[in-house]
């Protein structure tokens, strides 16, 4: 754990989220998996620390995937092998 990125410090993670997408027949496919590029910071909790997506309230307005994103980080937590930076 000696190599993690600063508290609170915004930077640009990796890490699998679930998507909408088109199947063979052109028909939607729900909750498949996909790489997702997102500015985070890591945050201080009461069990330790965990990802915040920046600006989120501000993203909502127009992207409605990031509540699924914010999900999934909060389920990710402190398990840095999931996360790419």
């Amino acid at each position: 754990m000696n190599n993690l990125p600063k508290l609170y410090r915004p930077m640009t993670i990796r890490f699998s989220s679930l998507r909408n997408c088109l199947g063979s027949n052109m028909g939607v496919c729900f909750d498949c998996d996909e790489i997702v590029e997102r500015k985070a910071s890591r945050v201080l909790h009461k069990n330790g620390w965990f990802w915040k997506i920046i600006n989120s309230r501000n993203l909502m307005e127009w992207d409605y995937c990031i509540e699924t994103d914010q999900e999934i980080l909060d389920e990710i937590g402190m398990d840095i092998s999931l996360i790419r930076y």
